[in-house]
């Protein structure tokens, strides 16, 4: 919720700026953040994505106040760095808030070249620096940069209609209209191109422009990131989530530009009143999100967790117990209770087949051997595709059944301890 708050003031003084403090514009471009429920979906959940986005808000709104005006301060452009590399720190995909900082400056300051570079250079100094320190403090610690490994495996066509259906959704485009989305970004760079053709003012508000050019850099950078480095990552609304809040934005600075610009004013009212449709459609869906949140709960939070037969029968295990399991996140937060996952049969990153999969199992059976341990394995995680199933675990563990609830089921080797000591509910089914 802090997370949130403070996101909404940044956006809020972001489009304060950028329709040059004018109430009902203002108040029209504030509504799509308001009403949404994706905001509050991304907030609400323990995901980085927030604070991301927080920091990217937070970095863009110094970046437009430093190409607003001319001979702007330096410490501006610095705190607006500053922001950048935090966010970076947060999420890889950061590098691209570093290249829309790096092209704004280059292309969209009114200052001369030598200016244009110098700040360039300073910009990507100041944001670049913290990353590079955490990446020799890796390199260090573990002979690696990063935990990411080089491997080609392009970007499949199901992720891509996945990642295109969310921006249909976001829309509420029918998925037989898909066209109308090329359509929209046609109409918007159609009224840019006026707008910047009757704009005479040297020194504008660029948030537009630093928007555009994120997203426009962001999505490219996704697809690569994917096909060579993270195959796992997938093109949902989580991911494409900085995408929402930076498209409503660009679309809010453009209509209050076109709104402004008097021989296309009439296109300024049209995406005014689109943006009040638009924001108008997405209350309901946030109705229907904070509705279903109070009733049942939301993520680990919901009551099919919370109420888990299987996970209140492990909460009973022995203190000394180890448990190997495809949910170590459920266990804690719901169980708690420390818990280790399953070794990995394929690398979620790179999709190649763990080439230590045996190497990793017998090291499993040991610890259970030694510690009286368990395997649990719960029936709702049905997204980690690169675990094994129990099946194939035990073609390479003697393994027998110890709990079978409706959402899990617990085992332990064979004959490695007695029965009470792993049946505390004496539930056994």
């Amino acid at each position: 919720l802090i997370t949130l708050a403070i996101s909404f003031i940044i956006y809020a003084l972001i489009v304060w700026k950028m329709t040059n403090k004018s109430f009902f514009p203002a108040i029209i471009c504030l509504l799509p953040f308001v009403t949404s429920q994706s905001v509050l979906y991304v907030y609400s959940m323990a995901w980085s994505e927030g604070v991301f986005c927080l920091f990217a808000l937070l970095g863009f709104y110094f970046l437009a106040s430093y190409l607003e005006k001319e001979n702007n301060k330096l410490y501006i452009l610095a705190f607006s760095a500053l922001a950048i590399s935090f966010a970076f720190l947060t999420r890889y995909v950061g590098i691209t808030l570093i290249g829309t900082g790096i092209i704004t400056l280059a292309f969209y300051s009114s200052q001369d070249i030598k200016k244009r570079l110098t700040d360039s250079l300073f910009f990507s100094f100041f944001s670049m620096t913290p990353i590079f320190l955490w990446i020799g403090r890796n390199w260090l610690v573990s002979n690696a940069p990063t935990s990411r490994h080089l491997a080609i495996h392009p970007v499949s066509l199901d992720q891509v209609k996945a990642g295109i259906q969310v921006l249909l959704n976001w829309l509420f485009i029918p998925k037989n209209f898909s066209f109308t989305l090329l359509l929209t970004v046609l109409c918007i760079a159609l009224i840019y191109i006026q707008c910047t053709k009757y704009t005479k003012r040297q020194y504008i508000n660029r948030t537009f422009e630093i928007c555009s050019i994120f997203i426009f850099t962001y999505l490219p950078f996704l697809l690569i990131s994917i096909s060579l480095f993270d195959a796992h990552t997938p093109l949902s609304s989580r991911i494409l989530f900085p995408i929402y809040l930076l498209f409503f934005i660009a679309l809010g600075a453009l209509s209050f530009r076109a709104y402004t610009t008097r021989r296309i004013q009439l296109a300024g009212y049209l995406l005014f009143f689109l943006l009040l449709i638009l924001s108008y459609a997405q209350l309901e869906r946030q109705q229907q999100y904070l509705l279903f949140a109070k009733t049942n709960g939301i993520g680990f939070a919901d009551k099919i967790w919370t109420e888990s037969e299987t996970l209140h029968w492990v909460e009973q295990l022995p203190p000394d117990c180890i448990i190997y399991t495809n949910a170590p996140d459920a266990i804690t937060i719901i169980a708690h209770r420390s818990s280790k996952m399953v070794p990995v049969l394929i690398s979620p990153l790179d999709r190649n087949t763990n080439t230590h999969f045996p190497r990793d199992i017998k090291k499993m059976k040991s610890e259970i051997s030694e510690h009286n341990g368990v395997i649990v394995y719960l029936k709702r995680i049905t997204w980690r595709w690169y675990l094994p199933t129990l099946k194939q675990l035990s073609q390479q563990l003697p393994l027998e059944l110890l709990y079978m609830g409706k959402d899990g089921i617990v085992v332990s080797l064979k004959n490695q301890t007695q029965e009470d000591q792993h049946n505390p509910a004496s539930a056994r089914h």
